[in-house]
């Protein structure tokens, strides 16, 4: 997660990078502290994009935007806790814009109307992009890893995705919060499928 640490504007554009640079600069640390990354409420879970520079967290934003979903905070996220659990908000001077590399800042609520924006939402999950590295698969890929982000003293789910070429990165993290929702009700497809191997092997499968 240190390399996530790094995370900056996807746009190419002093100026957006040295109002980056003060809106960090200039929050409280009192209460919470301000990270670096994109947060988005996808259904009523608050999703945490984080990776390296450019790697496609505003684009993924902006197309989890086109999907129905709502804008917190891009490249700046103000957290917190209330009541024990990690929040995110955005700073002031940041609300409702999105910073797109070759479009600038955009305004969400001009552009897509005010539902597609939040005010703040709960942080249930982080989702790390990583760089593609060309190659043939390795033996496991298909293995969700488990990992957890740490914020604020706390620990909460995290899922590292690769920023392949084609990929739908909005579809695969939105699928990663419905995954997390089955999680938490009790169901893991992975451990259906073992089993459902496990019975194959054994014989006892129809």
């Amino acid at each position: 997660m240190a390399e996530a640490a790094k995370d900056c504007l996807n746009v190419a554009d002093p100026s957006v990078q040295n109002t980056r640079d003060s809106v960090i600069s200039s929050r409280p640390s009192a209460s919470g502290k301000t990270v670096p990354g994109t947060l988005v409420q996808i259904f009523d879970r608050g999703v945490l994009l984080t990776g390296l520079s450019g790697i496609g967290k505003s684009e993924t934003a902006l197309g989890l935007i086109d999907r129905g979903h709502a804008l917190v905070a891009d490249d700046a996220v103000d957290v917190y806790l209330d009541e024990g659990l990690p929040f995110g908000s955005c700073p002031p001077l940041l609300r409702g814009m999105l910073a797109i590399r070759d479009l600038g800042a955009l305004d969400i609520q001009r552009l897509w109307g005010a539902k597609r924006v939040a005010e703040s939402a709960r942080i249930d999950i982080a989702i790390e992009l990583l760089a593609y590295e060309p190659g043939p698969a390795k033996a496991g890929d298909i293995a969700r890893p488990t990992a957890r982000y740490e914020l604020l003293d706390l620990s909460i789910p995290c899922v590292k995705l690769t920023a392949g070429p084609g990929r739908n990165l909005a579809l695969l993290v939105e699928t990663a919060v419905r995954d997390l929702h089955a999680r938490q009700q009790g169901y893991h497809a992975d451990r259906v499928l073992n089993d459902r191997q496990q019975r194959q092997l054994s014989g006892e499968a129809s």
